[in-house]
């Protein structure tokens, strides 16, 4: 049985403009892969830009909240994806006025999956496992176990996903969504 490829998930960010957060939050980060307690808030976000304008079906604020479609979510669910708290988002454009639904969600797990060895990257200062930046992203061969979909530990602003995600997403038709091999990575966490 051979290695399973994994890829850095992105949004196609030239497809819309900045996405801002506009509910306050306090002390929660969304990139430590933990769960959160107590009740999460009404989630509000804007988009602005000028129209025309295509609705994605993977947003990534600055805030660096995934939101995921409805249609997302059920894609990544049907790769068997258990590792994601869903929290109700709405997205509003600001120029045309119009609102769709997402999930806000919150990737639960981190995962040490960077080759330190084969990889190029900067530590960061007192930290055993994380980088301040990467030139070049080698993963790990092997991750056995390991979820469909995590936050890799070393630099947590990325997502990695493995093949059986690519291709449910793939197959759903979901728009606006990026999948990078590690090495195609130009080490912009965008």
């Amino acid at each position: 049985m051979g290695t399973q490829a994994h890829y850095l998930l992105f949004s196609a960010r030239e497809l819309y403009p900045t996405v801002s957060l506009r509910t306050p939050l306090e002390n929660l980060s969304w990139v430590d892969g933990t769960r959160f307690s107590g009740a999460m808030p009404a989630l509000r976000f804007t988009i602005d830009g000028a129209e025309p304008f295509e609705w994605c079906d993977y947003v990534r604020p600055a805030a660096n909240i995934p939101l995921f479609s409805p249609l997302m979510r059920t894609a990544l669910e049907q790769a068997g994806v258990d590792n994601i708290d869903y929290y109700d988002a709405i997205v509003s454009h600001s120029s045309s006025g119009t609102s769709r639904s997402y999930f806000a969600a919150n990737v639960l797990g981190q995962v040490a999956a960077m080759d330190r060895k084969k990889s190029k990257y900067v530590p960061f200062d007192g930290s055993d496992t994380l980088v301040s930046e990467i030139e070049a992203l080698v993963l790990r061969d092997a991750l056995p176990g390991e979820p469909g979909i995590f936050r890799l530990s070393e630099f947590d602003l990325l997502i990695v996903v493995d093949e059986r995600v690519k291709r449910s997403v793939a197959r759903s038709g979901a728009h606006g969504v990026v999948f990078l091999k590690p090495e195609e990575w130009d080490g912009f966490a965008t």
